[in-house]
């Protein structure tokens, strides 16, 4: 028995025995509680079974000729699954969609595979043997180059350094795999033999990067072992030069004419020479190879000590947070060569989780207002352990698999690499948070314990920076507070003075009727007692007491409703109603004082409104007092318009504008006129007549059309230019009701409006009207 066919036992045996330690490694590791763990554990056990078959189809050659063509049978069968497992693997390890496409075309390869090695398809006249010595590598070596391409995309598309790390031994695996099953398609057999370790070693790289979390940095260890290579054969060749000089200087010294005892002491002190020049040469150019190397190799470095006092000075005097933000990452990113970085301020919520402010300080990362969850596993990380946090623990570790969905989103989009808490008194108040090196290089141990020490030294010039923001935005909130209360105190004088031109104007407007029924009242009580009768002077008499007190009932009506709006006590009847109905009414109480200015009354657009549900009384006394509002203020012979339209939305509603060609409304009065007892202009510009022009009423109206509208829960405004008694620019009051009883979400009229038309200074009114 010659060596070869005793190594092919044994290499083949222990290759079988070592894909077996690493099913059970898998196992106990990670168990198996995936898809891709199970495709790997039952990809080892094909690989064993393939080890085994393959020995006894070229190496045990005095086994039995029917083991032999077994073993062949079972490699064929065997070798056909393998590539598309690797194939598969590959795609659940990056992960990548594609799956089950792979699975199908790899079951496919193989059946084919197998029913040529057969002959089964010889009846239909085919090259069997043919097609199978082209199909049989051509199939694996597909499979084996897509995963090597799938695999280095990934990694090449791949931008955070411990990820690609991964990735890269998935890659390296592949290669070895692929080398080490591609030297048994070469003859002889012995070299088949040498592709056993190869392909072991690659499915050990694959257990070790499925089973181990965090994984060495191969980039760093090739460095690493380059350094020690080259440093070692400096070291051998310093001992090399050294030997040889020594023997140069022995022969010369042995061609001089010395005697023996001369020979003796300049041999030893030629020893002696040697040696003192290697102790004084060799660790210098060491140490100065070395330090070359690190550098090529990984770059510049930095000082620690340097870097932390530099960080000291940098920040210890700024108070603005953003300051401090941009200041803090830029030095940082110094020392490590750092692109992107953002400082996060936290504040915890007693009921859990915690509020996060996001302040950029350099990249694009986007200033935002975020939450950690309450159960949040980063939080809680970033909380109790006081160490850093690298994005590669939130997506690789099993402890942050349940996530939340939101809070991983808003993660993702800082695209930061690694997350530094900065804990004050022993409360988390933020955090560093740092993207990927420029270099590419992952943040070693080394980086992690700056970064550490550089975020207790933030701690001290956040929590200043903090109590700073919140003093000046307690100065900006008392700022505020005193421009509203002046605002308050100027509404408060305004509401005031129409109070009390509220009472100066009711005063007159019930002193007028009761002045008038009292003089009727003596007049009658004169002519009975003089007997002075006279039939249609008293009829007279009447239609003018009765006029009066028709007067004296819609003031007191008003004030009632206006003292039930105030109190939401608005009596409302609903039932269906049409609005050219509420609308036409309103529109036929005011049709001779309209005539009487000359003026023109257009309706347009209403006849086709849908039915609402509403009160019809209200309904008319609300749209009366808006036309009555537009003739008090247009001049004799001005327009009025009114015309509807429907808005649709998920509740559809009805917008109802009254325009007229008046003299206006300032900007500052157009939430006023909807308070109780304001009025535009002066109350001396009363006059009892309610549509004369500019002339003054209780200030009534307006709100009660006001409060019925949004008793039935719509929404009423006004436009206008500006007050110009001479241009005219006119005001339009917009009016929404909705279709059905339930008022829709104010929220909703909005956007509803926004989608058919601009509609200027909606939403404030809108928002003001949520409010109140």
């Amino acid at each position: 028995m010659d060596f070869a066919l005793q190594w092919g036992p044994t290499a083949a045996l222990v290759a079988a025995g070592g894909y077996i330690l690493l099913l059970v490694l898998l196992i106990r590791v990670r168990g198996l509680p995936g898809s891709t763990e199970r495709w790997f554990a039952a990809y080892l056990i094909f690989s064993a079974l393939w080890t085994v078959a393959w020995a006894l189809a070229n190496l045990w050659r005095w086994i039995r000729p029917e083991a032999i063509e077994a073993g062949t049978i079972t490699v064929v069968y065997i070798g056909a699954t393998l590539p598309p497992a690797v194939a598969v693997l590959t795609l659940h390890f990056l992960p990548r969609r594609g799956v089950r496409e792979v699975t199908m075309l790899g079951a496919a390869w193989a059946v084919a595979v197998i029913l040529l090695e057969r002959g089964v398809l010889n009846s239909l006249r085919l090259r069997s043997d043919v097609l199978f010595a082209y199909l049989r590598p051509g199939g694996w070596l597909a499979f084996n180059i897509g995963s090597v391409l799938l695999t280095a995309i990934e990694y090449a598309r791949l931008r955070r350094p411990l990820h690609r790390n991964r990735v890269l031994y998935w890659l390296v695996a592949l290669l070895l795999v692929a080398a080490g099953e591609g030297m048994h398609f070469i003859r002889p057999a012995q070299v088949g033999e040498l592709g056993l370790p190869l392909r072991l070693m690659g499915a050990m790289m694959m257990t070790y990067a499925l089973t181990t979390y965090s994984l060495p940095d191969l980039r760093s260890v090739g460095r690493r072992a380059v350094l020690v290579i080259v440093v070692a054969l400096v070291r051998v060749s310093f001992y090399v030069a050294a030997i040889l000089g020594a023997v140069m200087v022995y022969q010369f010294i042995r061609q001089a004419n010395l005697g023996e005892q001369q020979l003796f002491w300049l041999t030893i002190a030629e020893g002696i020479g040697i040696a003192v020049l290697m102790a004084l040469l060799q660790v210098p150019v060491q140490k100065f190879v070395t330090k070359a190397l690190e550098r090529l190799l990984f770059g510049p470095g930095y000082d620690i000590y340097r870097a932390l006092q530099t960080y000291s000075q940098s920040i210890s005097n700024i108070l603005h947070i953003e300051r401090l933000a941009t200041v803090a990452v830029a030095t940082i990113a110094d020392a490590l060569e750092v692109g992107r970085g953002a400082l996060l301020l936290i504040t915890e919520n007693p009921e859990g989780g915690a509020n996060v402010r996001v302040i950029p300080g350099m990249g694009d990362i986007p200033a935002m207002n975020v939450a950690f969850a309450p159960n949040s596993p980063v939080l809680q990380a970033l909380r109790d352990t006081g160490r850093p946090l690298t994005q590669y623990d939130i997506d690789m570790l099993p402890d942050f698999r349940d996530l939340d969905p939101k809070e991983r989103q808003w993660q993702w989009a800082l695209d930061v690499e690694v997350y530094v808490p900065i804990h004050a008194k022993r409360t988390l108040i933020g955090a560093l948070v740092l993207g990927a090196k420029q270099t590419g290089e992952p943040y070693y141990a080394r980086d992690l314990d700056v970064l550490k020490t550089l975020a207790g030294q933030t701690a001290v010039a956040l929590e200043n920076a903090r109590l700073f923001e919140d003093q000046r935005q307690l100065n900006l909130e008392i700022s505020q507070l005193n421009q509203e209360l002046q605002e308050a105190n100027v509404r408060l004088q305004q509401l005031d003075k129409a109070k009390n031109d509220f009472l100066n104007i009711t005063s007159h407007e019930l002193r007028t009727p009761l002045t008038q029924v009292r003089g009727y009242a003596d007049i009658l009580g004169e002519m009975v007692a003089n007997d002075e009768l006279n039939k249609p002077f008293l009829l007279k008499v009447a239609q003018n007491i009765r006029k009066a007190t028709d007067r004296l009932e819609a003031i007191y009506s008003a004030m009632i409703d206006v003292s039930a709006i105030g109190v939401d006590a608005l009596q409302l009847h609903f039932e269906p109603v049409a609005p050219k109905v509420f609308i036409g009414q309103a529109a036929a109480r005011w049709r001779a004082a309209i005539e009487e200015r000359h003026q023109s009354l257009e309706i347009r657009g209403v006849d086709h409104l849908p039915l609402l549900m509403g009160d019809p009384e209200r309904l008319t006394q609300a749209f009366s007092n808006l036309i009555n509002n537009a003739i008090k203020f247009t001049p004799d012979g001005g327009r009025i318009e009114i015309w509807g339209r429907v808005v649709q939305g998920s509740e559809p509603v009805i917008e109802i504008v009254v325009s007229d060609t008046g003299i206006g409304i300032d900007a500052k009065d157009h939430e006023l006129i909807f308070e109780k007892f304001y009025r535009v202009g002066s109350a001396d510009l009363h006059s009892t007549g309610t549509t004369k022009f500019k002339g003054a009423g209780p200030g009534l109206g307006l709100p009660i059309a006001k409060g019925v509208i949004e008793g039935h829960g719509g929404r009423i405004w006004v436009e206008s230019d500006g007050y110009d008694e001479e241009a005219c620019p006119g005001s339009r009051f917009h009016v929404l009701l909705p279709l059905r009883r339930i008022p829709p979400d104010p929220q909703q009229l909005t956007e509803q409006l926004r989608k058919t038309r601009p509609v200027t200074g909606l939403s404030k009114r809108l928002k003001k009207g949520e409010e109140t």
